[in-house]
């Protein structure tokens, strides 16, 4: 018989307590997310699980299970378990092939800061030990806006480099969620042999479906969504008005959006009743410009106006 727990880093009492309550069978351990490895040994002790499956706390979690001898997998979920930038994208916004290293991920990590691209040819002139030293400093000081993200970027390269070097040593398998990032791991020193990739996304029908494509990937797109749609949770879906005439012409004029094909909020609102969805709210959006943001504090009125250029439905299940 299957028996799962749950390791649960979001407990925000003192470091070494354990609130343990269940679910469905299972237990679900709540600690604080700033546990020592000591601590989580002990706490694995009393588990004891035959295969540890971490989705957060990476590096610890597979250090502390590899001194227990507990054979361990890992979930990355995105590019950030192996890019200090977080996306696995270049300073292009383009899929970053290179490994890790100072000169290149600096760029690409303060390309994602305010003002970081117009400071950055100053920045890469301070050695790089100073830049640590720089970051450590701050860590230590209440967060300032601006500075604390710029100042502490050569430090998140260097943490960052760390942490992958502690996983790859450890985890006895990883699980990618793209051949992309499974490349880029590859790139930073994951062994072959430890990876699996398990693509993100809706599996498409091998054989094509007997009525319009469109129609067949809204459904199929739909129901997944529904099936990993927590009870309690909402789903908010986020999509172009087709009947406002200059969002029809920017689209047009996208190539991501060649061949796509917009839906209208009363015909999404039909197709998520009638797969069982409970719609609990909906809105039109962005009625004005960035040059007539003065009004923006007005669209609450306007929300039910089919003018705006995009609009959201919130369903539950």
């Amino acid at each position: 018989e299957l028996q799962i727990s749950i390791l649960d880093f979001s407990h925000q009492d003192e470091r070494d307590s354990i609130e343990e309550t269940f679910y469905r069978g299972g237990s679900i351990y709540s600690v604080s997310s700033n546990v020592d490895d000591a601590f989580l040994s002990s706490l694995l002790k009393i588990i004891r699980p035959d295969i540890v499956h971490i989705h957060g706390h990476k590096s610890q979690m597979s250090r502390v299970c590899r001194t227990m001898n507990i054979p361990c997998v890992v979930t990355a979920h995105h590019g950030g378990i192996v890019c200090p930038a977080g996306a696995l994208l270049n300073s292009k916004d383009k899929i970053c092939y290179v490994q890790i290293n100072y000169r290149d991920c600096l760029k690409c990590c303060l390309h994602n800061l305010r003002f970081g691209n117009f400071l950055y040819p100053v920045l890469r002139l301070i050695p790089q030990s100073t830049y640590i030293s720089l970051g450590e400093l701050l860590k230590k000081l209440p967060f300032i806006y601006y500075i604390t993200p710029i100042g502490t970027a050569a430090l998140s390269i260097k943490c960052k480099k760390k942490e992958w070097k502690t996983i790859c040593a450890n985890c006895s398998k990883m699980i990618a969620p793209s051949h992309a990032i499974q490349q880029a791991m590859e790139q930073n020193g994951m062994p072959s042999e430890k990876l699996i990739v398990i693509p993100h996304g809706v599996p498409q029908p091998n054989i094509p479906p007997s009525f319009p494509a469109i129609k067949n990937q809204r459904i199929k797109l739909l129901n997944e969504l529904k099936r990993i749609l927590s009870i309690s949770g909402f789903l908010y879906i986020f999509e172009h008005n087709p009947f406002n005439f200059v969002t029809r012409y920017v689209v047009a004029q996208c190539p991501y959006d060649k061949d796509a094909e917009l839906i209208s909020m009363p015909e999404l609102k039909k197709l998520s009743l009638t797969h069982n969805f409970i719609l609990c709210d909906s809105s039109y959006t962005v009625f004005f410009p960035n040059f007539l943001k003065y009004f923006r504090k007005f669209e609450k009125y306007l929300s039910r106006l089919p003018i705006g250029a995009q609009y959201y439905v919130k369903l539950s299940k």
